[in-house]
């Protein structure tokens, strides 16, 4: 009788042992989980900054065509683009935007002084921020065939 008791405070040692160890590990679990979410909203932040440096760059490469080149001699004469155009945000973002003239019929680049044949812009940007780039490419119709 007194070896019965004696096995039973073993046993009672060792499920405190295993409850114990399931509860470490059950804490280890969720602090890795919590540890990958704020990973990945801070990765979403970032994301975003880059982003709307991008659309920041289309933007300028716009403006600069239309309000930044006053005369016809300023555009190139071959199908070279427009750019790139560079800048910085206030949140350290930066932008890098480049635009080609294409015409209609293969979407291919022509020279934006051969008014008749621009069907419409190529722009190409990214942004950039900390360690996260993103990329737009769009078109631009101007004409409508």
């Amino acid at each position: 009788m007194y070896e019965h008791t004696n096995q039973r405070g073993q046993v009672m040692v060792l499920t405190s042992i295993i409850i114990g160890g399931l509860v470490l590990s059950a804490s280890v679990i969720a602090g890795l989980l919590m540890f990958f979410q704020l990973q990945q909203s801070n990765d979403a932040v970032t994301s975003g900054m880059a982003i709307a440096a991008a659309d920041a760059g289309v933007e300028d490469a716009l403006y600069y065509y239309y309000y930044g080149i006053t005369t016809i001699d300023k555009l190139p004469s071959d199908t070279t683009p427009i750019g790139p155009r560079t800048g910085t945000l206030s949140n350290n973002a930066t932008y890098s935007a480049s635009l080609w003239c294409v015409e209609a019929d293969k979407m291919t680049a022509v020279s934006c002084r051969d008014n008749d044949k621009v069907y419409g812009f190529r722009i190409r940007s990214g942004g950039k921020t900390q360690d996260t780039e993103r990329i737009f490419e769009t078109f631009y119709a101007t004409k409508f065939n």
